[in-house]
């Protein structure tokens, strides 16, 4: 059997975590029985919750700017 578990960049690492997967001394630390001691889990992570962009478009070119 095998399971996919997608749930996003931040969510995913805790519902492994949460569910005993994860680095043993941060699962025991807060009281989750180890399934599998895995310290990849949640480690290393760079979430970018934020990417803003800039563009300019020649005066003829609709685009967002006339958007209040």
């Amino acid at each position: 059997m095998e399971v996919i578990l997608a749930a996003g960049a931040l969510q995913t690492s805790k519902i492994l975590e949460l569910s005993g997967f994860g680095r043993r001394d941060l699962l025991e630390k807060h009281g989750i029985p180890v399934v599998i001691d895995n310290p990849h889990v949640g480690e290393n992570m760079q979430d970018q919750p934020i990417v803003c962009q800039n563009f300019e478009v020649a005066d003829a070119i609709p685009s967002a700017d006339i958007f209040p």
